[in-house]
């Protein structure tokens, strides 16, 4: 018998208010204060424009809003990525090797080593080769390249799968001498990788990783 009564019309606004603001609350602390410790100040900068682009073309304009902030950010997330990407350019062409990007990997097995170690420490290294994998990346990583790596990583555990449990990869080494940078939706990527890598068992080494590269994976993931 309630059946189409309207009985929101007798609620008071204030709870109303209350409940609006009880669920928006979360979500603005989280996007507008503590996503400062995930993004770079270039970024944490365009995610206010966009909240404030919304407010104000909101009041203006109330059916276009939502369109225009959407735009607005667009505009400033692909500004920021060339300013970035501009400005580490310089970087990538004084990288030796070749100029692509495409993440690859090696087994421990079939991974030659440049430094000079005994005979008694190579034999080591010989037996538990097996018991390590190499997955390189190079230059900037956004979200389409750490994506890559993220299929590369999780081909190279289905590949195992069918191994004895002795002969699975238990230390998976990524190598990010080459990296230079790595925007904020990537380092949720690598949040994704550190999962998995808990999932089976595997502990992660991130090898030659520079200072910066390194401060926005804690950021983003804590690795």
């Amino acid at each position: 018998w309630l059946v189409g009564f309207p009985l929101i019309n007798y609620l008071p606004r204030f709870l109303l208010g209350g409940l609006l603001l009880f669920s928006a609350i979360g979500f603005l602390i989280e996007n507008l204060v503590d996503a400062r410790q995930r993004f770079s100040r270039m970024e944490f900068a365009c995610v206010w424009a966009v909240f404030i682009a919304n407010v104000f073309a909101g009041e203006m304009i109330p059916e276009f809003g939502l369109l225009i902030a959407i735009v607005v950010g667009l505009f400033l997330s692909t500004f920021a990525f060339a300013a970035h990407f501009a400005r580490k350019s310089d970087a990538l062409n004084d990288k030796a090797g070749s100029n692509d990007l495409t993440p690859g990997s090696i087994s421990g097995t079939n991974h030659a080593s440049t430094a000079i170690r005994s005979p008694a420490q190579e034999m080591t290294l010989g037996i538990v080769s097996i018991w390590y994998h190499v997955i390189h990346a190079k230059g900037y990583v956004f979200f389409g390249t750490a994506s890559k790596l993220y299929a590369t990583m999780k081909a190279h555990l289905a590949e195992i799968k069918g191994r004895p449990a002795c002969q699975r990869t238990k230390v998976l080494i990524w190598d990010m001498s080459e990296v230079y940078g790595i925007d904020a939706t990537a380092g949720l990527v690598f949040g994704k990788v550190k999962r998995l890598a808990k999932l089976h068992s595997i502990q992660l080494v991130w090898a030659g990783i520079s200072k910066g590269v390194e401060k926005k994976l804690r950021r983003a993931c804590g690795v």
